[in-house]
């Protein structure tokens, strides 16, 4: 299925079945997160974009929990 949408929104870089099955792992790794309940809290802290942000979005978007996002480092 991944392979199929790639070539629809892609069709002039081909990707191999074998891309496609290490994208979706790659994906369902990243994602598996957010497959928990998302935690009651009073204030969302994420250290870094990406990930972090997104567990912390999913806090403010189903509580209205406030987020604090900062990023160090460089």
């Amino acid at each position: 299925a991944l392979a199929e949408a790639w070539r629809r929104h892609n069709p002039s870089i081909s990707l191999s079945m074998r891309e496609a099955v290490e994208a979706t792992e790659l994906l369902e790794h990243l994602l598996r997160p957010l497959s928990e309940p998302v935690i009651e809290t009073d204030v969302a802290h994420a250290v870094s974009n990406g990930l972090p942000a997104l567990v912390a979005l999913a806090a403010k978007w189903r509580y209205a929990t406030p987020m604090v996002m900062y990023e160090h480092g460089g």
